[in-house]
């Protein structure tokens, strides 16, 4: 419960910054909201950090139709990715692995400059170690 109040109060900070005409809650809309959430992206927060605050957003919508502070037709503060809101969590891509032949290819351009580091780039390849376990003495 503290987190989603500190993530309302950061959006009504936020809010407050952008907007100083903005007084009630009512005059809060879609725009202000994906703003924020662009906002937490461009500060590069972490992934479970905007996440929540989708949620903390969502449910501050909730409560707001429920009390009657906004009413129940009008457009979500933070639609859904199918209602052109933002998809996920994630505000950068994963990264994709490289296919085999692009991973030979390297391990054969370091086999030149340095075979131990290329023998273990091959253990990692075959065995599909990370470089984590593939590092630990």
């Amino acid at each position: 419960m503290r987190c989603m109040s500190a993530d309302v109060h950061q959006f009504a900070r936020f809010i407050h910054f952008n907007w100083p005409q903005v007084k009630y809650l009512p005059e809060i809309h879609t725009e202000m909201a994906l703003a924020y959430i662009r906002s937490l992206e461009q500060q590069e927060r972490s992934n479970g950090r905007i996440g929540r605050v989708y949620a903390s957003i969502r449910k501050l919508d909730v409560a707001c139709r429920k009390a009657g502070i906004f009413a129940a037709d009008a457009l979500l503060l933070l639609p859904y990715k199918d209602q052109g809101g933002p998809g996920s969590f994630h505000s950068e891509p994963r990264p994709v692995a490289y296919t085999d032949e692009q991973a030979q290819t390297m391990i054969a351009h370091i086999t030149l400059s340095d075979p131990a580091a290329a023998r273990l780039l091959t253990l990692m390849r075959v065995t599909s170690l990370r470089a984590h376990d593939a590092t630990i003495a």
